[in-house]
């Protein structure tokens, strides 16, 4: 799902689910600028007490339980890429559907 996630956030029908989504990988993205910085220093914050399994999930790419140093800054600056994209992204209305069984009123009908 990480080769996904960019996709991921654009679908609409996932919208509950994208504040969990964000929090996999622990967060608020950083600026364009501080991305690979924050990465580093998140992981060493995060590797003294250990992941959570949502972020171990997220970012151990190779799944063989642990987390690298080199996982961790690729894949929290892919993500961040990602939430900075979707930010900047106008978003769209969607059309509301009227799902009611009475008929439309109109002028003429009503008395």
């Amino acid at each position: 799902y990480r080769s996904y996630y960019n996709r991921l956030r654009r679908v609409g029908d996932l919208n509950a689910c994208w504040r969990r989504m964000i929090s996999w990988a622990g967060g608020n993205p950083p600026k364009k600028a501080d991305a690979f910085a924050a990465a580093e220093s998140a992981f060493e914050q995060r590797s003294g007490s250990g992941f959570r399994q949502a972020e171990l999930d997220f970012f151990d790419t190779n799944e063989d339980g642990n987390v690298s140093q080199e996982e961790f800054v690729t894949t929290f600056v892919q993500w961040a890429a990602t939430e900075r994209a979707v930010k900047k992204e106008k978003r769209k209305r969607m059309p509301r559907c009227d799902m009611d069984w009475m008929p439309p009123k109109s002028k003429e009908t009503e008395l």
